[in-house]
């Protein structure tokens, strides 16, 4: 049996966009610096498209993990593209970075599906980021 706790990060521009023709929307040193403390006894997995921006030799891509074996884990999974938004339902917890912007955006956060299936347990309004203010939500599923 599966029982892998997963975090799920994103980081969303003001209409919950994550990227715009493949490249990611919200990006600050702020948020890798908060992955790469969460290796403490997890995995990070990003996808293909996050190495782009991260030369992070301590990430692991998606694709090489088995979600069907045996397991009692805890990873984190930082979305970046459709490939990982894929295990947004599959979430334990989903943490929320707003860019506090407007872009163009192709590719959406069902936050709808969010409010419906999860939890807001915390909410920062305002952290310092490398080039502006950002802010955080926590939400954990909701149980049944």
């Amino acid at each position: 049996m599966c029982n892998i706790l997963i975090e799920f990060v994103v980081c969303v521009e003001d209409r919950y966009g994550i990227s715009f023709n493949k490249r990611l929307i919200g990006r600050d040193k702020l948020i890798d610096e908060f992955l790469i403390e969460s290796l403490d006894g997890s995995e990070v997995f990003v996808d293909e498209n996050y190495l782009k921006y991260s030369k992070d030799n301590r990430f692991k891509l998606i694709s090489e993990f088995d979600f069907n074996e045996d397991s009692n884990e805890s990873i984190t999974i930082y979305c970046t593209s459709e490939n990982s938004l894929a295990y947004l339902d599959r979430s334990d917890e989903i943490i929320i970075y707003y860019w506090n912007r407007a872009y163009p955006a192709d590719l959406y956060l069902d936050y709808d599906f969010i409010r419906t299936n999860y939890k807001l347990v915390e909410k920062i309004e305002e952290i310092e980021g490398s080039s502006h203010i950002l802010a955080k939500e926590i939400w954990r599923k909701i149980d049944g």
